[in-house]
């Protein structure tokens, strides 16, 4: 069973007001006798003078402070992921990237194209090389591994 106890006299001050409510409670002749904070973010301050009843001050925080609140922990969570991409984006796992392996004869394709870009791009040297016209099948057949070769065939 919990017990509580309601006051009368508790005055609802935010965080911005409080400067100005507990100077004017120190010209009265007020003294501070305690203040409460919870975990929740609650704050209480207890305010006495001699017999009369306590003032009792509940700080409340202000929409603007409960905004900063929700805009650090917005950057907070941008910045971790951000963090998380940089980490994803340098660790890319070649596991998720299976090559699935070419036939001998797209090798081959692939290979003739690339000697076809590399004669076009060299024309004279290879025209030197071969003295006449220069045929990229062949540069390329002679090119692949003997497997490839011998499959290229059958």
């Amino acid at each position: 069973m919990t017990i509580q106890a309601i006051f009368n006299n508790t005055i609802k001050v935010s965080e911005q007001e409080l400067e100005n409510i507990c100077s004017i409670l120190l010209k009265s002749h007020h003294s501070l006798d305690q203040i409460l904070e919870y975990d929740d973010g609650r704050r209480y301050q207890l305010w006495s003078k001699g017999d009369a009843k306590p003032i009792i001050l509940d700080v409340t925080k202000t929409a603007t402070d409960k905004s900063h609140l929700i805009i650090t922990e917005i950057t907070d969570c941008w910045l971790e992921l951000r963090a998380v991409r940089n980490i994803l984006e340098s660790e890319v796992d070649n596991s998720l990237h299976s090559d699935i392996p070419k036939s001998p004869q797209e090798q081959l394709m692939s290979d003739i194209r690339q000697m076809e870009t590399e004669i076009k791009s060299d024309n004279e040297f290879f025209q030197l090389m071969s003295k006449g016209l220069v045929d990229a099948s062949i540069l390329s057949y002679y090119n692949l591994d003997e497997e490839v070769r011998k499959n290229v065939l059958q």
